[in-house]
């Protein structure tokens, strides 16, 4: 892929920079969750990038699981539904929470709100990325490795139409050049 040819405007962390960043992230769940046998639940698709590089860099003792969360607009409201559940009991169980980007805040607040029910011992959340501008939502994660402008990002498994999650960094996307 040629970067010359892609709709970006600028190129907001490349790739060395997310692998120390994701490191920072395993140091913290190491830190705080040693002997605890956590459970991180991926949110898919957007996640998986950023999860399935982050789980070697782990030490602490693990459980994996995943969620398909799609958030759609309904009438007036932004509702989370979820498309693919968890497969793990998680009563009295510590939860991470492992999601892309938190920017209006309205699906992990939902989400957050619908896994409190299951009653886990805790509930936690690691992100990539956050785009506090944007949120309309009173959320944030418990571990954040980087932020982004309230700009639409590509790259590192975010999207833009199911394009470019492909790329090896972060990038701000011109939509002015984005092909219809």
């Amino acid at each position: 892929m040629d970067i010359k040819n892609l709709p970006i405007t600028k190129i907001l962390y490349k790739q060395d920079q997310i692998q120390k960043k994701i490191l920072s992230a395993a140091k913290w769940i190491d830190k705080n969750f040693k002997d605890k046998e956590p459970i991180l639940v991926a949110i898919l698709k957007g996640a998986f990038v950023f999860y399935g590089q982050l789980i070697p860099k782990i030490k602490t003792e693990v459980f994996l699981d995943f969620m398909v969360v799609k958030t759609t607009r309904d009438d007036q409201s932004m509702e989370p539904k979820i498309i693919i559940d968890m497969a793990t009991n998680i009563k009295n169980r510590h939860v991470i929470i492992i999601e892309d980007i938190i920017d209006t805040g309205v699906t992990l607040y939902k989400l957050k709100n619908l896994l409190l029910k299951r009653k886990p011992a805790s509930l936690s959340i690691v992100t990539f990325a956050d785009k506090p501008q944007a949120r309309k939502y009173p959320i944030k994660s418990d571990f954040n490795c980087v932020n982004v402008p309230n700009k639409f990002v590509i790259g590192y498994g975010f999207d833009y139409n199911e394009k470019y999650r492909n790329l090896p960094f972060v990038g701000v996307l011109d939509l002015k050049k984005v092909k219809k």
